[in-house]
């Protein structure tokens, strides 16, 4: 996933953590815990059955915006 908002990161200062940058991603947010578990419930229901080997990028568009993220 891209920058998720956990106790890990919110250890990190301002500047460490990509709190400067989150402005830049199409959705400007942090992710949450509860937006990857909102991905998984949805593969692991019957409206995930025919999804298989892919990849579903879940990080807010960070990645049109390229990597910045340090951690």
């Amino acid at each position: 996933p891209g920058p998720v908002m956990t106790e890990g990161i919110a250890q990190y200062d301002e500047a460490e953590s990509g709190e400067t940058r989150i402005h830049l991603l199409p959705v400007p947010r942090w992710g949450t815990p509860q937006d990857i578990g909102w991905l998984a419930a949805y593969l692991l229901s019957t409206a995930g059955d025919w999804i298989t080997g892919t990849f579903i990028p879940i990080d807010g568009g960070a990645q049109l915006v390229g990597r910045r993220w340090t951690i």
